[in-house]
């Protein structure tokens, strides 16, 4: 019908599109194109238009004036609207299929000229024929043919004319409609508005629901925002409850948001649209549309309250991911990071799930914008300016974000690094040292990836409080120091690093490590304060771990390389020195063959040579700790040979002798000797003759030795001239072969008592040689001597009391005697005896104890066999004269038992003082008690006293 609401609507929505969001007339072509059997008919059509066309106007030439003229004209205008429609559709046609126009249809006017020619015969009937009966149809299709001419202004006056002049026309509320179009379009909105109401209550018009819509656009126009919503609100239902006439219930939801976020606040959006949407995906579809809107105008309040709404009613990953993201967008917005890092969180956890990657990457993208801005507004910005950033919470944001991109993505060592600053610029330190060295892994750029690793040590150093290291700190320092050492082993930081790293190990690490870093940066930069500093480090740690043999080695490769002089001057006394403690190091140890070669390894090695006496010293010294007597001894007299002035020279050669004496190297010990008696003064000098003359008679050089010792008896120090004398008197006691006989003769031109001692001792070997005259010459001389002493006396008594007592021959009577014979017999033993007991008596005078023993001993034998004599005697006189002499015998014998016994208990006292002369002679005198006892008893002879 040509007079159909489509047909109106149609052609408004090709005049409106831009303005109001609907369906557009290219819908309508593709449905119609898509149809074969439809296009194929509009080419017919098109066809018998334009034969019609040429039909009407013969037709009117022919009946031009007559009253079909006005019917012709209006046939001939209507199939030029007609053919402007198929024009156009058959043009999209070919449009679509991607055809130039077809030659077949060149000839035919453009559908502008077309549309205009159809106004030329419109204009034409309202002039000639004013009182054309079907005058409403003329102004409705010359209005309708402005519109689709787009001269819109220009179809308001036939639109007029048709509803102020023709009332009942059935086009009325048509023309209303296109009326109200027309004003829209000249944004007169209140004129809008009065017509689109004409037909919002004609429940019979197609269009009511349309121009409820469209009414409420007028009404938002003019601020009319509860009425215009209401508007909206009722189009929306009235859409979904008419069955016929055009439904914008679509265009109504995607409107509303604007019309509801003038009225509402984001908290209120839900209820209000819950009281007349119900369907589920209208809603969330809106829903969604009003955040947006909210958005637009920076009402993110609004929006984050439809968001919030929004994100409950989420189902799916994808959903709640795309509004985890917008909220945080929208927080962000609203200047509230902290809660916009949350809701970064919550959607950054989904990330790796299955979501839509455009939305993945946008959100991905807005995040490092935020952080890499942010950063940008914290660096450019004052301290006090700094404070008012909240980058607490673009940092949360940023340890998401860097996760996300690739190591390939040349802009991540950047965006990381962006963060290690800000941490660092926040005194983050920990963190800021991770980024650092995370930016320094991913970059492909050498100098940037060193500087960035320089800067993650820095910060995990700047982490530290006070310089007080924690265990955790420590580890991290030395991985990073690692690290950069095998990354950037010649890096232009590379002493700093590593002298700060051997520092912080020393004090709180591994002091292998400093020990080894300080040894590498004091060898490779020598010359630099930090390597002087680490060479003086090496040290310390040597030597209070004792080490110095690690000290002497370190040095002795430091010091060639040192060309600073005042610096070898603090090195070079460090290197002697460290001989010494290595020796003294090994000498508590116990290991003196070791201090041996650590003293010797300074004499060659040293630079200063200033101790090299002590070292010479020390060497002798250890050698005899090491029991290498025969090394130490010619160790301390090259010591003297070396330094004869030294203060030790006299002890070196005296401390040589005595280890000489000890490995019996008689010539080196007569040859040490001889020096310390040549270099000494009386009295010293006596001693080291004396020990010269010792030596010679190691040497067997006795002659010599004589000589000296003659001289030694006769010194006045008393303490060696008695240890001299006592010497030689041990060759004569011992009976040492070959020195005997010197030591004699020098004794017997020496001292008291070692003189008379000699004396004896000569006069005893003269004995043995049975040479009595000469042996009693020297007794005697010796009992004669003032100045012997009363043993050396007593000695000299007993021997020549026993030279007479073994002279003596006690023979018993043969035969019977007479009176006088017997007296004369008696008379004659007893004066044979009577000097010999009072010489063996005498020599108890002495006060010896083994003299008096001897002599003791002596006088008993003595006595029992003058008893044994007396009791030979047999009496053979007259009765009175043998009665008397016979008690006479027994008056002596009597005498000589009661001697007996006196001498014996008195040898026994000696004995029981001195259990050596017990030993010696306790035998014997027992033996000649037990002769006496059994004389006695046989001769009836009481007998007192026991052994």
């Amino acid at each position: 019908m040509k007079n159909s609401i489509f047909k109106i609507l149609f052609i408004n929505l090709i005049t409106h599109s831009m303005v109001v969001p609907c369906v557009m007339a290219k819908d309508v072509v593709d449905t119609l194109i898509d149809s074969n059997k439809v296009t194929e008919t509009e080419y017919i059509t098109h066809y018998n238009e334009s034969q019609a066309v040429t039909s009407a106007q013969n037709l009117i030439q022919k009946h031009k004036g007559t009253r079909l003229e006005p019917e012709l004209r209006h046939r001939l205008a209507d199939l030029y609207v007609r053919m402007s429609k198929t024009r156009n559709f058959l043009d999209q046609v070919l449009r679509k299929k991607g055809k130039d126009l077809s030659t077949e249809f060149e000839s035919i006017p453009q559908k502008q000229r077309i549309l205009k020619n159809a106004i030329i015969e419109l204009q034409t009937i309202e002039k000639t024929f004013p009182k054309y009966s079907k005058m409403d149809e003329i102004f409705y299709t010359m209005g309708m043919t402005y519109m689709k001419l787009g001269q819109v202004d220009l179809a308001e006056r036939p639109f007029l004319n048709l509803v102020n002049r023709f009332k009942n026309s059935p086009l009325v509320q048509d023309s209303n409609l296109s009326l109200a179009e027309v004003y829209y379009h000249q944004k007169n909105y209140k004129n809008s508005e009065i017509y689109f109401s004409k037909l919002t209550i004609d429940e019979s018009h197609n269009a009511q629901a349309y121009s409820i819509y469209k009414r409420g656009w007028t009404r938002y126009y003019q601020s009319k925002f509860q009425t215009a919503f209401q508007d909206m609100k009722s189009a929306y239902s009235l859409s979904l409850t008419k069955k016929t006439g055009f439904n914008v219930s679509t265009e109504v939801m995607k409107d509303l948001p604007l019309f509801t976020s003038e009225v509402f606040k984001g908290d209120q959006v839900f209820a209000q649209l819950s009281q007349f949407i119900k369907d589920q995906k209208v809603m969330d579809s809106t829903l969604d549309d009003h955040a947006k809107v909210f958005a637009e105008r920076s009402d993110y309040k609004d929006e984050i309250a439809v968001l919030n709404v929004i994100l409950k009613r989420s189902k799916t990953t994808p959903q709640k991911f795309e509004i985890l993201s917008r909220l945080f967008v929208s927080y962000e917005n609203d200047n509230n990071l902290v809660v916009a890092s949350n809701y970064y969180e919550l959607a950054h956890k989904l990330v790796n799930q299955k979501i839509d990657e455009t939305a993945k990457e946008e959100f991905l993208v807005h995040g490092r914008n935020l952080v890499k801005n942010s950063y940008k507004e914290w660096a450019k910005a004052d301290d006090k300016a700094k404070k008012r950033i909240d980058v607490k919470s673009i940092l949360k944001i940023g340890d998401m974000a860097h996760t996300t991109m690739s190591d390939n993505d040349a802009q991540k060592p950047k965006f990381i690094n962006l963060l290690a600053e800000l941490h660092f610029g926040t005194n983050s330190f920990v963190k800021a040292s991770v980024y650092f060295e995370m930016a320094s892994d991913v970059s492909k750029v050498a100098t940037e990836s060193h500087d960035l690793l320089h800067s993650s040590i820095v910060a995990n150093e700047s982490a530290v409080v006070n310089d007080k290291w924690t265990n955790d700190k420590v580890l991290r320092q030395r991985h990073l120091v690692q690290k950069y050492d095998t990354k950037f082993p010649t890096g232009k930081h590379s002493l700093d690093v590593l002298y700060k790293f051997a520092r912080v190990e020393e004090k709180f690490g591994k002091q292998p490590l400093a020990l080894a870093t300080f040894r590498r940066l004091g060898s490779q930069y020598p010359d630099t304060i930090k390597g002087k500093d680490s060479q003086d480090f090496v040290i310390k740690i040597y030597e209070k771990n004792k080490d110095y043999s690690a000290v002497n080695v370190y040095l002795g490769e430091i010091i060639p390389k040192t060309k600073d002089v005042s610096r070898l001057g603090v090195l070079k006394p460090i290197f002697d020195n460290s001989f010494f403690l290595m020796a003294e190091t090994n000498e508590k140890k116990g290991s003196f063959r070791a201090a041996i070669v650590n003293y010797k390894n300074y004499l060659s090695k040293s630079f200063l040579k200033l101790k090299l006496t002590e070292a010479s010293w020390n060497i002798a010294i250890n050698y005899k700790k090491a029991g290498l007597k025969k090394n130490a001894a010619d160790a301390y007299l090259a010591f003297y040979k070396n330094n004869p002035k030294h203060t030790n020279s006299k002890l070196a050669l005296t401390e040589s002798l005595s280890l000489y004496e000890k490995i019996s190297n008689y010539p080196q010990i007569e040859t040490v000797a001889m020096i310390l008696e040549s270099i000494s003064s009386p009295p010293e000098s006596f001693k080291w003759a004396y020990s010269v003359a010792r030596v010679n008679i190691k040497n067997k050089k006795f002659k010599e030795s004589e000589t000296k010792f003659y001289k030694l008896v006769q010194i006045p120090d008393q303490k060696l001239n008695t240890e001299v004398h006592q010497f030689l008197f041990d060759h004569v006691e011992k009976l040492k072969v070959g020195f005997k006989d010197n030591a004699l003769r020098i004794l017997q031109t020496g001292q008291e008592p070692f003189k008379s001692e000699a004396v004896i001792r000569v006069g005893v070997d003269l004995l043995d040689q049975k040479k009595e005259k000469e042996s009693r010459t020297k007794f005697l001389a010796v009992l004669n001597s003032n100045g012997s002493l009363a043993e050396s006396k007593a000695k000299a008594s007993i021997f020549l009391a026993e030279m007479d007592v073994d002279k003596l021959k006690l023979s018993r009577s043969q035969a019977a005697l007479g009176f006088n014979g017997t007296v004369k017999f008696i008379e004659s033993t007893m004066a044979k005896s009577a000097p010999l007991i009072d010489g063996l008596q005498n020599v108890l005078k002495f006060g010896h104890d083994e003299s008096s023993i001897r002599a003791l001993i002596k006088l008993t034998r003595l006595y029992l066999d003058l008893g044994m004599v007396m009791g030979s005697i047999v009496v053979n006189d007259k009765p009175d004269l043998k009665l008397g002499i016979e008690r006479e015998l027994r008056n002596l014998k009597s005498t000589l038992r009661s001697s007996f016994y006196e001498s014996y208990e008195s040898s026994l006292n000696i004995m029981a003082k001195n259990s050596k002369l017990k030993s010696k002679y306790g035998s014997r005198i027992r033996k000649i008690k037990q002769e006496f006892e059994v004389f006695y008893n046989q001769n009836n002879v009481a007998m007192r006293g026991n052994l």
